[in-house]
Formats: structure tokens, C-alpha cells, sequence
């Protein structure tokens, strides 16, 4: 397997806003310390785990980067050329913008998207206190979000958990998410934890709520799930069996028009109640890992091509997706994910996002791996080292899904392509 650089032909940035690339989600290898990173910019630094660079106002326009990986007798690896392409901050739009945001489970609770509401809408410098960093927002008017989830500060959203581009593009997939409670306590930590039923279906415990759970089929049921004993089989934490009581249905897809019994974006907007679309941004990827690449693409350009009937002028952000954390694909999957298999995959996306970018000249590929923390950006659990030590150690225990500062990464840079999306209307 082989070692290589995992970056796209450009990034947005924006004049105040700190931009960060780190290490471990760029290099694409176990052990990305083992190799010499060389980053050779005019603008920003390069430091042990990361490449920072703030804009300033004179630094409007287009940088180079060219970042090469080496080993340590001076071999090149490999080497990218990567465009900085800087912003001014926005300025107040000309007429009224509406805007929504899709994701799976590391949307559905809203805060990445409530952050992005946050930077474009806000300006009281009070609603940063509690994360660290934040910046004040633009305070940006007669900006709109739409969606039937409901976030923070006026964001409402499309997110999840277990959803894919398939899901959001027919009524098929939701029937195999239920809701329903559980005779035992769950722990954060055993998310995506797999049992079977009494009749030797295998479900996967995806979002766990105070006194409800959702449970995704991932056999061939798509009918009621069971309301008898589920037996654990691998992964989480509790490793109990319990009994899945009062199931109901998840949310079908937003999308989809049952009168009509298709894929339906106007549909959708006639019914929240929104004039049209403007910007549309999406983050998904993480549940189709399974799913064979080709008819994964054709399901994104499926949906691509669904919007943009309803609203010809909307302009489509695809997100890339996020690294995993290696520790956590052991307290989520037990031995079912190899980590470096899902750093290629994340990387293989990118580029096959690039190429839809190609395709259609209303939709912007933004990667946003790269600028995500692998290391510092997910949930920990502490633990001895081994089962005979007395010391403890701190071990990240979730495989994708960050913590809430992991999440205001994620939505830095959402805001970054959405600014850039904005200059464009």
C-alpha cells in the first residue's frame, strides 16, 4: 500500500479567518510522522503536526502551495500543488438568500450547522464564549435556512443518523431506521455496536438518545423490527442483550413526494414554506462504505441532478468527508474496519468528488479532511494501558463522530465554501 499526499486542487480561505492543515489527515499513511512533510508557501507556517495560515487584507487572491512527502533520505514520495484561493469577508447579499444543509449522523445534531448560521448571521461577540477561538460573526442579513431540523442560532437543517445519498434520493432506505427504547442503559460508547434479532436479522445501534435508541436493518428487513430480544454480536462498549420496545418508524426522506412517489426538491421547499434555494451544501459519505463505488456515484449525481431541476440556480456544495480515529473504529467495530482501508476511502472520495465538480458547473467539491484534527477531535474515554496497569491513558472512543469542537472544525470549513459559494451569486 502505498504512501501519498490526499489533497485537492484548492481551498478556500477567507481574509481573518485561521486556516489549518493537519499532518495525519493529508498524508495517507499508518504513521504519518515517519516521512519528512516539506510545505514550500509565501503565506502561512508549517509546524510538527500542522500548516497554519491567517489571511490578511492584502492577501486577496491566489497562493501556491506545493507540499511534497518525503522519506528520510530524501526520496521524494510525493508532491501536490495546491491553490489558496483568498477571500475577502463577506458582504451583506443584495437580496434575500436561502440555504440548507444535508447530512448523516454527524449533521443530525445540528451544530455544525448551527455554527456556520452562527459565522454568516451572528454578530454579539457573547455567543462565542465556550468555544475556543471562535470568531465573532459576520453579522450577514435576510439570510434563511431551511430544513426540518431544527438547530441553533435560526439554523435548521436535513441530518440523519445512518443516512446516505441513496437514503435522500429514494423511500426505500428509511424504512430500515426505528426508534424505540431500550430495557438497558446504552453508553455513547456503544455506538454502531451490531446485534441480531430472534430471527437472525443483524442491526446496528446507530444514534443513542436519553430514553430512545435508533436501530438501522442491516439485513434483508425492512418491515418491523423486533420487539423481542436483541443479542449482542460485536463492538460498544455494554455488550449486553436487551429488548427493543415500542418501535416506531424513522423520519422518511424530506425529499420524496409520496402523492407522486418521487424524487421531489420543489415538493420539499413548497412545504417548509421557502421561496426557492440558493445554496445547498452536503456532507455525506460515511454510511455507504459498502456501497460498490459506481452506483454510490450515480446516487450523489442522482441527487445533484434532483435539485437542480427544482432550482436551476442553486448552487450544490459537496463536503468531503472527515478522517476516522483508529481507536475508535475498535470501540465502534471491534475488528470489521481497517483503519488505513477508510483513510484511502476518505481520499477516494475526494477525488471522485473532484470529478462530479468537473461534471456540473453548478456544484463546488470543498475537501474537508485536511482541515479536520484528527488527533484532538474526537470523544476520549480514559483506561489503563493494559490489564495490569494502574495508570491511565486517554484512548478516543468514536470512530467518525467528533467532539463539539471537532464539529466547530467542521464548521469552519462549511462556512469557508459557503462565503465562497456566496461570492458567486
Amino acid at each position: 500500500m502505498s504512501v501519498y499526499l490526499s489533497l485537492p486542487a484548492r481551498y478556500t480561505l477567507i481574509v481573518g479567518d485561521t486556516f489549518e492543515l493537519f499532518r495525519r489527515s493529508v498524508v495517507m499513511a499508518s504513521n504519518p510522522y515517519a516521512y519528512n512533510w516539506r510545505v514550500a508557501c509565501e503565506k502561512g507556517a508549517i509546524f510538527t503536526r500542522k500548516y497554519v495560515y491567517t489571511p490578511s487584507p492584502e492577501d486577496v487572491g491566489t497562493h501556491l502551495m506545493t507540499m511534497t512527502l518525503e522519506d528520510d533520505s530524501g526520496a521524494v514520495l510525493d508532491r501536490k500543488v495546491v491553490k489558496l484561493e483568498v477571500l475577502p469577508p463577506p458582504v451583506q447579499p443584495s437580496r434575500p438568500i436561502h440555504m440548507t444543509f444535508v447530512g448523516a449522523s454527524a449533521s443530525a445534531n445540528g451544530e455544525w450547522a448551527s455554527e456556520v448560521a452562527r459565522r454568516l448571521t451572528g454578530d454579539d461577540p457573547a455567543a462565542c464564549e465556550g468555544a475556543a477561538g471562535a470568531p465573532v460573526g459576520w453579522g450577514l442579513k435576510d439570510i434563511h435556512f431551511w430544513g426540518s431540523v431544527q438547530g441553533r442560532h435560526g439554523a435548521y437543517l436535513e441530518g440523519y443518523g445512518g443516512w446516505s445519498f441513496k437514503s435522500y434520493t429514494t423511500d426505500h432506505e428509511s424504512k430500515r431506521f426505528w426508534w424505540g427504547k431500550p430495557s438497558i442503559t446504552l453508553l455513547p460508547q456503544d455506538q454502531h455496536a451490531r446485534y441480531r434479532d430472534e430471527a437472525g436479522v443483524l442491526w446496528c445501534l446507530e444514534t443513542i438518545g436519553d430514553a430512545e435508541c435508533k436501530l438501522i436493518s442491516r439485513g434483508s428487513r425492512l418491515g418491523l423490527p423486533p420487539q423481542g430480544r436483541l443479542s449482542w454480536e460485536s463492538g460498544g462498549e455494554s455488550h449486553s442483550d436487551f429488548t427493543f420496545n415500542e418501535p416506531r418508524r424513522a423520519s422518511g426522506n424530506p425529499f420524496w413526494n409520496e402523492e407522486t412517489g418521487r424524487l421531489d426538491f420543489a415538493h420539499w421547499a413548497n412545504r417548509l414554506g421557502a421561496p426557492g434555494l440558493d445554496i445547498l451544501c452536503v456532507n455525506l459519505g460515511w454510511n455507504s462504505t459498502l456501497t460498490p463505488r459506481e452506483e454510490y456515484m450515480e446516487d450523489v449525481r442522482r441527487f445533484i441532478c434532483g435539485v437542480h431541476e427544482a432550482f436551476p440556480a442553486c448552487r450544490i456544495i459537496l463536503m468531503g468527508i472527515h478522517m476516522p480515529s483508529q481507536d475508535g473504529f475498535g470501540q465502534n467495530y471491534g475488528c470489521m474496519w481497517n483503519y488505513r482501508d477508510k483513510m484511502d476511502y476518505v481520499s477516494e472520495l475526494d477525488r471522485r468528488y473532484e470529478q462530479i465538480e468537473q461534471e456540473f458547473d453548478f456544484v463546488s467539491f470543498h475537501s474537508l479532511a485536511g482541515q479536520f484534527d484528527t488527533e484532538y477531535g474526537y470523544p476520549q474515554v480514559e483506561e489503563a494501558p493494559n490489564a495490569r496497569s494502574s495508570v491511565r491513558l486517554l484512548r478516543q472512543s468514536n470512530g467518525v463522530h467528533p467532539t463539539m469542537e471537532g464539529y466547530m472544525q467542521f464548521a469552519d470549513a462549511v462556512t469557508r465554501a459557503v462565503v465562497g459559494e456566496l461570492a458567486k451569486l
